[in-house]
């Protein structure tokens, strides 16, 4: 039922429909490009994380979801009874986030909504408990491309050989970016720096224009592809470059993805905790090593869930990005981290490996704050989704920490 009223709003209004796909980055790109666009157009994007077969429609009708109350299931009906006939203002971009967990699911959404414009942000492994081979994420990601119209655009990471081929299935125009400075895609970032005062710049180029992109809010190198992203969909819909990085002047990370928080004693908390998948790890603990501390650099890492037979490999590869990154001390969260934490404990004959410990669940991590963390430490607090590591993040923020047993090296 959902699905044809969202199909019966968008044939009534016809609006220009943005759909998101990627394994990372999805909602960054989303919300950077929602708000560039809303300083040139009418625009709508997902409520919430609003992105499957349910959020999308209910994105698209305008309108909360039901949940168990036979009320609020009416007040959808309405919302959808008044869009259909009274509403004169209807949005003229919607900018959809797409989210897959199963074959099928983006032929779903994509039969839905009529996207003119897909983008793609990367492939990888984060769902391959639940889709299977990295090849099968691919192609399903990649049906959004496919079902373009030969009049669409479709915006491909050219950094990632999956998504790039992507171009492959199309009809449509091709825009593509690069967010490590490759030559032969249309969009290229570069020049990369955090700045004292806090915040982070780079450079975006297109033919000879090259513009600088200043982002007060942000603090998270690993976030420039996604914005790249972002940057590359708002130019094929028509923005003015100079425009476009006028605008994410404002942008500032959804909840829980990089996000600062000053805690007690003088800490700062990164606050990524929203989800994890290793490149976003890797990210992460690179975004750390170019904040500037006064004191310690902390990683407090919980399991990186939904990664199939990779599982053991993924959390035990991190050590290398740990000791590369300078890394002072980790933290290990739940029964998955345990491998990270014995890869570092191998390697402390050997290297200048950081102090580590390992707790099995994140209440106790959380509880042994006080053993970790000291005044003026930077502290990064990252975990996939189901891990819960906010916990940790609400500790550091409000209290001093209590020390249990765990674990240490």
């Amino acid at each position: 039922m959902l699905r044809m009223m969202a199909r019966a709003v968008v044939w009534r209004h016809r609006p220009f429909v943005i759909g998101i796909t990627g394994s990372i980055g999805k909602t960054t790109t989303k919300d950077a490009l929602f708000t560039i666009l809303r300083a040139h157009t009418a625009v709508r994007t997902n409520i919430a994380n609003y992105n499957n077969e349910f959020g999308v429609p209910l994105t698209v009708i305008g309108a909360p979801g039901g949940g168990r109350s036979l009320g609020g299931w009416l007040r959808v009906v309405v919302t959808w009874l008044w869009t259909m006939t009274l509403q004169r203002d209807y949005p003229t971009v919607l900018v959809l986030e797409l989210g897959i967990d199963h074959v099928g699911d983006m032929d779903y959404l994509v039969d839905m909504v009529s996207p003119q414009m897909g983008v793609v942000t990367v492939v990888h492994g984060v769902h391959a408990a639940k889709l299977g081979t990295v090849a099968t994420i691919a192609r399903e990601k990649g049906v959004l491309i496919a079902r373009l119209p030969a009049d669409g655009v479709a915006v491909l990471n050219a950094d990632d050989a999956r998504v790039a081929a992507m171009s492959r299935r199309t009809r449509a125009q091709v825009w593509t970016y690069s967010a490590q400075g490759a030559e032969h895609a249309r969009l290229r970032a570069g020049g990369v720096a955090c700045t004292a005062q806090g915040g982070m710049t780079f450079k975006v180029h297109e033919g000879c224009t090259t513009v600088p992109v200043r982002l007060p809010h942000v603090v998270a190198p690993q976030l420039v592809p996604s914005l790249m992203a972002a940057i590359a969909a708002a130019r094929a819909y028509g923005v003015n470059l100079a425009d476009v990085a006028q605008s994410l002047r404002d942008f500032r990370p959804p909840q829980h993805r990089m996000t600062i928080i000053r805690g007690a004693r003088d800490v700062t908390i990164i606050d990524d905790t929203y989800n994890a998948a290793p490149p976003s790890v890797r990210g992460a603990l690179a975004a750390l090593h170019m904040m500037p501390t006064q004191h310690k650099r902390v990683a407090v890492l919980g399991d990186m869930r939904e990664l199939g037979d990779a599982e053991v490999a993924a959390h035990a590869g991190l050590a290398a990005d740990i000791i590369a990154r300078e890394i002072d001390e980790v933290v290990c969260v739940g029964p998955l981290m345990r491998h990270l934490y014995d890869a570092l404990v191998a390697r402390k004959s050997r290297h200048a490996a950081p102090n580590v410990c390992h707790y099995a669940t994140t209440a106790d991590a959380a509880d042994a704050l006080g053993r970790h963390v000291a005044p003026g430490d930077t502290v990064l607090v990252k975990g996939s989704n189901g891990m819960h590591m906010w916990d940790v993040v609400n500790a550091l923020s409000q209290h001093e920490g209590i020390r249990v047993d765990g674990t240490c090296e």
